[in-house]
């Protein structure tokens, strides 16, 4: 957990320098910002989605109850947004049926700008996620979100969903992976 917390510290403290390297001195580099993408899969039924958002907190399981009860498995949550697509009404469907993916897959692809020595960095971190339910689905319309060529503040609809899961890996892009986190945050892109 140690090595996962670190390399995540490393990536924000390399994001954090290079932004502000392009901020101070645009002629070193010929990218002035970093490139992240977002994808999430599950199966069956099958989802695909370019995510805009997610939110993972993450916390240490309670202890069992020694009342002699059988334990039900912890459950966390994640939390996405994504552009309005057909999926809105795959994942509505979900809730409402009380349906789960067995597994969904979430993968953040961080390119770095290219430095000095002419060269990206690409870093790769991907979390697993078994026993998966979506429990809510919210349409939202964000007004002023972003100007047109027109100089109009241009509507966007996003699509927000709440999935439940039992169990989570994460692997970052060293390869070392784990199932076990305490940490908390929120990425957006």
């Amino acid at each position: 957990m140690i090595r996962r917390v670190r390399a995540m510290l490393v990536v924000a403290v390399a994001l954090m320098a290079s932004l502000n390297a392009n901020a101070t001195n645009k002629t070193k580099t010929t990218t002035t910002a970093t490139d992240a993408a977002y994808n999430f899969r599950c199966v069956g039924p099958a989802l695909d989605l370019k995510l805009d958002s997610f939110s993972l907190p993450i916390s240490r399981a309670a202890a069992a109850s020694t009342s002699g009860a059988a334990a039900k498995p912890p459950t966390s949550s994640l939390t996405i947004e994504f552009p309005t697509s057909k999926a809105y009404s795959t994942l509505y469907a979900q809730v409402i049926k009380g349906d789960h993916y067995s597994s969904c897959t979430l993968v953040e692809t961080v390119v770095l700008p290219i430095g000095e020595a002419g060269k990206s960095n690409t870093t790769v971190f991907t979390w697993t996620f078994s026993q998966v339910t979506p429990t809510n689905v919210t349409a939202i319309w964000r007004n002023a979100s972003s100007t047109g060529s027109t100089g109009a503040d241009l509507p966007t609809a996003q699509i927000r969903v709440t999935l439940t899961y039992t169990e989570i890996r994460f692997e970052d892009g060293s390869g070392s992976s784990s199932k076990a986190a305490t940490d908390s945050w929120t990425q957006m892109q």
